[in-house]
């Protein structure tokens, strides 16, 4: 037998020994470790002869070498390693908080509209307002953060939802990520259909039918919505 054949025995029964210890692996992951071993043992042989491969040198390089069975523990001890901690989208998190506002302001404003004492001067009717403290919160406080929160709101669920996709398990909150997502833009479009069947049946004599019409249509186009968008978020985790 010449000297490479006996050394290619030598690495390929070491190697043998290996894949008889990955049993649980499949042909691809088993193929994988042969050839980063084998890689591994080519690149060692090389620093210890000096380029000059001999029998003696390939024993002493593979005596180097973890037992075969070494791997077999590995992988088990990589198998009960706990999963790794999760935590909650902070995206998420933070358009939920955001998302009220723009409803606070709404109900605010229509207050705000209605409220006011009325006087009455030369028979003419005056309404007289003043700017109470919730006012003055609404101005400074409320209303920027109303104005901002349906486009805030429904990007940070955006960007909570592609986090997530993409954190193979290490952030949840999806459910959550898609509420704050889908909030406004179902608001406004159920706001916007309604008020166009307003506009074109408020005055015919069949309007109480048209209305419930109206809304059974915009909760079926809402179901309908939601139900494919949450498909295709929850799609990739």
């Amino acid at each position: 037998m010449s000297m490479w054949k006996a050394i290619e025995v030598e690495i390929d029964g070491y190697l043998t020994q290996v894949k008889a210890h990955l049993g649980n692996l499949t042909g691809e992951e088993v193929d994988e470790i042969l050839s980063s071993i084998r890689s591994h043992i080519d690149t060692a042989l090389a620093e210890y002869s000096n380029g000059d491969s001999d029998l003696e040198a390939v024993k002493a390089v593979l005596a180097e070498l973890d037992p075969p069975e070494s791997y077999a523990e590995n992988l088990l001890l990589s198998a009960e390693e706990p999963p790794l901690e999760t935590q909650f989208s902070k995206h998420a998190a933070i358009g939920a908080a955001l998302l009220p506002f723009g409803i606070i302001l709404a109900f605010t404003m229509m207050s705000v509209s209605s409220s006011g004492s009325t006087t009455y001067v030369d028979g003419t009717a005056v309404v007289e307002r003043g700017r109470s403290i919730w006012q003055w919160l609404a101005s400074f406080i409320l209303i920027p953060l109303g104005i901002i929160s349906p486009f805030a709101a429904t990007s940070l669920g955006l960007m909570g939802i592609s986090k997530i996709r993409n954190s193979k398990g290490t952030i949840s909150g999806l459910p959550l990520a898609f509420f704050v997502t889908v909030f406004y833009p179902i608001i406004i479009l159920d706001t916007v259909l309604f008020m166009i069947a307003v506009s074109l049946f408020q005055e015919a004599s069949y309007w109480n039918i048209a209305a419930v019409i109206t809304l059974a249509l915009i909760l079926a186009l809402d179901y309908y919505a939601v139900r494919k968008g949450w498909r295709t978020a929850a799609g990739a985790i």
